[in-house]
């Protein structure tokens, strides 16, 4: 009888234990107040990480940088909030920051936030996993958090999007309307190197990217030009094997932005690497 009260006790004691929150764990900054009756089940953060968000419009976009994945649980006996609450609450506690789009579908909602230096999006999940659409057993938030300035991507990281997208934007600098790379974009060339040495089987596509400002034609060319003088300059001064590599321009094609302000434009003029 005693070992069965034993093994009562424990069960309870674990049951308790489950409720709080996993260990590393904390709301993030933007949502420092969660919704009652909840505790955090999952807590993922990296440093960089690729997730699709959706804009206004219903258009998606792949948008990259440290990512913070939160699930939260309802507490054993109590009162779930509904999914649709659960991205009402915070759609409207993003609405205090201003955000420059906003897109919700049921219990789904994006949001996203932007300054001259970052950009942060977000997406809650009101219903993910078990309850339903009236109390929902466990939602999911997920911050990704975006520098817009020029920034150096470590080799790591690189490998890391690739890995998982099969691609990952840089932004190398050129004089303005040339393919001429600019000094200051050597570190991010440092990287690309160790990477493809740490690497010797991956081969990659190097693609420029422009705005759509002057005619595609040009674009076109200006954008392999870039691209190509990314290849050599890898080969000629930092030592990669020219066989990993070939340069493709596909000028404003492919926009990760709106080219209708200088900061949606600033992002689509970009490098990526592809893998083959």
């Amino acid at each position: 009888m005693k070992t069965f009260s034993a093994i009562i006790f424990l069960l309870l004691n674990l049951s308790a234990f489950a409720q709080t929150d996993v260990e590393g764990s904390s709301d993030h900054p933007l949502f420092p107040s969660r919704i009652p009756g909840y505790y955090i089940s999952k807590y993922e953060s990296n440093a960089f990480d690729v997730m699709p968000f959706k804009f206004k419009s219903g258009e998606e976009a792949e948008v990259s940088g440290k990512k913070t994945m939160i699930e939260y649980s309802r507490k054993e006996g109590a009162h779930g909030a509904s999914s649709s609450y659960v991205a009402l609450n915070y759609q409207a506690a993003l609405k205090k920051l201003k955000p420059v789009s906003e897109r919700m579908e049921g219990s789904w909602y994006w949001g996203q936030l932007k300054n001259a230096a970052n950009e942060t999006w977000v997406q809650v999940s009101g219903w993910y996993g078990n309850g339903s659409n009236e109390q929902t057993d466990s939602f999911m938030v997920t911050i990704v958090e975006k520098s817009l300035m020029e920034q150096v991507i470590s080799a790591g990281d690189m490998a890391a999007g690739i890995k998982a997208t099969g691609h990952v934007a840089l932004y190398i600098l050129f004089d303005t309307g040339l393919a001429t790379i600019k000094p200051e974009s050597k570190p991010a060339l440092e990287q690309i190197a160790a990477m493809l040495k740490k690497e010797p089987t991956l081969k990659v596509y190097i693609v420029g990217h422009t705005d759509n400002q002057g005619l595609l034609e040009s674009n076109n060319k200006l954008s392999l030009d870039r691209a190509q003088s990314v290849v050599n300059e890898l080969v000629s001064k930092f030592g990669v094997s020219g066989g990993q590599m070939i340069a493709k321009g596909v000028a404003s094609l492919c926009p990760v932005s709106s080219n209708d302000t200088e900061e949606g434009r600033k992002m689509n003029r970009r490098v990526e690497l592809v893998k083959m």
